[in-house]
């Protein structure tokens, strides 16, 4: 007959965890398990982003500045300012804290007008973009 170990098997391991953690609750006792999340670490949705530019009639090579607004529940980590080239995003430039300002140039490559928009990433990661607003560039 085989020998019988002094330590219990995993089964009646179990079994002991289970009885003791019912015992517990039914004497309120009260068992909690937390799973590493706070009720400020749940994701509201994304940021809320606007943007303005002055003045929105330049000449090629005039400054223009750049102003955004942004806010979110769970604090926002950087906004970004974006510039359209054929339809693709160009970066203006990223802040990390208010106020978000920003002067950029209106380019003199014979274009009419600048599409700008600006682009907020809140603490959780979640994105949000501005709507787009047209500068217009005049000879």
């Amino acid at each position: 007959m085989p020998a019988r170990s002094a330590l219990p098997g995993p089964r009646r391991a179990r079994l002991a965890a289970a009885a003791l953690l019912l015992g517990l609750a039914g004497c309120g006792g009260g068992i909690a398990i937390g799973i590493g999340i706070g009720v400020d670490d749940i994701n509201r949705g994304p940021p809320s982003v606007s943007i303005a530019a002055s003045p929105t009639r330049v000449a090629p090579g005039q400054a223009v500045q750049l102003v955004a607004a942004a806010s979110d529940e769970n604090g926002i980590d950087v906004v970004a300012f974006f510039r359209l080239d054929n339809g693709q995003p160009q970066p203006l430039g990223t802040l990390g804290r208010p106020p978000y300002e920003l002067t950029t140039t209106a380019p003199n490559d014979g274009r009419t007008r600048m599409t700008v928009f600006a682009r907020a990433i809140d603490n959780l990661g979640s994105v949000a973009d501005s709507q787009r607003i047209d500068i217009e560039i005049v000879r």
